[in-house]
């Protein structure tokens, strides 16, 4: 058994220490001064250089002319926003906002400060640590899940997975909130294990940085706070949650000061309910189809081509703001349009929910295309996928071979594709479940090898059927999953 653990724990490193130096690599090799190209990054770049120079979290009127490596539609986009005196209106240069959860910024403005204003390389040698972080999590939750070896091959894929390798280059909220949502996952599955006060308010202080991270983390609070008052069937941690809350409410505190501060009212969570307006009304107007024709079409054939008819056209248009708005107020107008439209048009609005669930799981990208990139995103998540749904739903039914845990993974991915696909979506917003998919890929490969050799040896002609205790021990299962796949008529 000694030697058995000490094989695991050599193994672990090992592949550790791949997906470490694979993405060092990765990040040494690009330009440190020099963003892939994406708009979102020259947000982020411009909060934190204001917050270096003592300015606040805002951001510089210079943002609103991308530079010339940057795409055309980025250019189109930021001609619009200088039309609207701002990001779609709302973040105006030199004002403080409140639309960016600022943990990413602050982030980038501590490595600006240690490395050098406009140096990426000490922010993203953090993000390929934090993303080594992130596979030991994960693997550590499959591992509690479905067992050593389970663990071990999700552990091994998310090692040289590209997406996650690719965003540990990009000045994004992607890694850091793969890592906050993975070490979540975590400390609920450990408080499950064995309920103790402390892990509770830990879940809850990363439950915060995660929303400042995010604004998505908003919808897993009730997730969050169910798992922890309920960690077991017939038991309630009513002490452990309210601890919980009071963490929540103790690390949210000084973001909601600071927001009374400058709008003088109760803020508490990032104002970007905007895009819900963007991935919804905006779709109907015919400038979206002049500037982003390529996403545009690509869902012709399900939402129709100009010139639209809806009810309430008039929602579709960007609204008009006074001066005397602050950023809360014009964001409401967003809302109260988001609102009106899908009111008016749920019929629409089934469509894109549709056209969000196509977008959300789409295995090819539209931006930079090449046979490189095609291949890679092909062999890892167009793998991925069909495994994926082949584990989860093998996990949906009695597993005596998984543990009880598996709730918390199955509820978070019905929880965080829901949302999506009823607000906006697209392959990047997948990337926070994509290691747990991974997880349930890996399961649902186990199960086929389980299947292939119970046929090879049950054929006719060919032997008892049985598979030897040694090769269960190879695989990594228990012996109840060939008894799972039996059950389930494979």
């Amino acid at each position: 058994m000694r030697r058995l653990r000490g094989f695991l724990r050599r193994r672990v490193f090992l592949l550790l220490l791949i997906a470490g130096l694979i993405r060092i690599g990765f990040v040494v090799s690009l330009d440190s001064d020099r963003f892939i190209p994406g708009p979102d990054q020259l947000l982020h770049d411009s909060l934190a250089r204001n917050l270096v120079s003592g300015r606040g979290l805002c951001i510089s009127e210079d943002i609103l002319y991308p530079p010339e490596d940057q795409p055309e539609w980025v250019k189109r986009k930021m001609a619009l926003f200088r039309q609207l005196g701002g990001l779609w209106g709302l973040i105006r240069p030199g004002v403080p906002q409140v639309t960016i959860p600022p943990v990413n910024p602050l982030v980038l403005a501590l490595c600006y400060w240690l490395f050098g204003v406009g140096n990426l390389l000490g922010y993203r040698l953090v993000m390929a640590l934090i993303s080594t972080v992130t596979c030991w999590l994960v693997f550590d939750t499959t591992r509690r899940i479905f067992g050593r070896n389970v663990g071990l091959l999700t552990l091994a894929v998310m090692a040289v997975y590209p997406a996650l390798i690719y965003f540990c280059g990009i000045v994004l909220t992607e890694t850091l909130f793969v890592f906050l949502l993975a070490l979540l996952v975590e400390v609920i599955i450990r408080f499950r294990e064995r309920p103790r006060t402390l892990l509770a308010v830990l879940a809850g202080a990363i439950w915060v940085v995660g929303l400042l991270t995010k604004s998505v983390m908003s919808a897993l609070l009730p997730w969050a706070l169910l798992l922890i008052l309920f960690p077991r069937r017939g038991r309630v941690a009513l002490i452990p949650a309210a601890a919980f809350l009071v963490a929540v409410g103790v690390c949210l505190a000084p973001w909601v000061v600071r927001n009374y501060g400058i709008f003088g009212r109760l803020v508490i969570l990032p104002t970007k309910s905007w895009n819900i307006w963007e991935r919804n009304n905006y779709r109907f107007n015919e400038r979206f189809w002049r500037e982003e024709a390529r996403e545009a079409r690509a869902y012709e054939w399900l939402l129709g081509r100009p010139p639209f008819k809806v009810a309430k056209p008039q929602t579709t248009k960007f609204p008009s703001f006074s001066p005397q708005q602050d950023e809360v107020e014009r964001n409401e107008e967003y809302v109260k349009l988001a609102r009106e439209f899908i009111l008016a048009n749920p019929w629409l609005y089934a469509k894109l929910c549709l056209a969000r669930g196509i977008e959300f799981f789409r295995i090819l990208g539209r931006g930079r295309r090449s046979l490189l990139v095609d291949a890679a995103r092909t062999l890892s998540y167009g793998i991925v996928l069909p495994l994926f749904v082949f584990g989860f739903i093998l996990c949906l039914g009695k597993t005596p071979d998984v543990s009880r845990h598996k709730l918390v993974v199955i509820l978070l991915i019905a929880l965080y594709v829901s949302l999506h696909i009823l607000t906006t979506a697209e392959p990047r917003y997948r990337l926070p479940i994509e290691p747990y998919m991974i997880a349930f890929a890996s399961y649902g490969a186990f199960a086929i090898v389980y299947r292939r050799l119970r046929r090879g040896r049950s054929g006719p002609g060919g032997g008892t059927g049985k598979i030897s205790s040694e090769t269960k021990a190879t695989l990594g299962g228990s012996p109840s999953v060939s008894v799972r796949i039996v059950s389930v008529g494979l």
